[in-house]
């Protein structure tokens, strides 16, 4: 039977994954990437919540033909990776752990892009009708 971590993982990467069109859709256009990436981080929650929900469900006492079955298999195929994998305690934690990292390193990309495109504004002049520079408000 696999760890709840590796159900966890599997949902959480496919959760993020489902959300990297539009977030590479918003860096190639320059247009901001918070809602693109709310959206991965909060897929990638649902998703993972989704994952693990046969084993929440087999721990709630309901009958194995719900969690155990291949009904289970609409759960990001639970009842196939548990077949398929054995234990997974630790890599299962590793791949957790590789998701959240891919994550962060998006979180973090997204910020230094976000302070680099604001420097940007800042430095260029800002132009008025006359073509004289306007005073910066601040």
């Amino acid at each position: 039977m696999a760890h709840s971590a590796v159900h966890f993982s599997i949902g959480a990467f496919t959760g993020f994954l489902l959300a990297l069109p539009s977030l590479s859709r918003a860096w190639r256009r320059g247009l901001p990437l918070s809602p693109s990436l709310r959206r991965g981080l909060l897929l990638s929650a649902g998703c993972a919540c989704w994952a693990v929900a046969p084993a929440l469900l087999r721990r709630a006492g309901l009958p194995p033909a719900l969690w155990n079955g291949p009904l289970a298999n609409l759960f990001f195929f639970h009842s196939t990776i548990t077949r398929i994998c054995r234990g997974g305690v630790i890599w299962g934690v590793g791949a957790l752990f590789a998701v959240f990292t891919l994550q962060y390193g998006f979180l973090l990309s997204a910020l230094a892009r976000a302070r680099r495109l604001a420097a940007q504004r800042r430095a260029r002049p800002a132009d008025g009708p006359s073509g004289r520079r306007l005073p910066r408000a601040e």
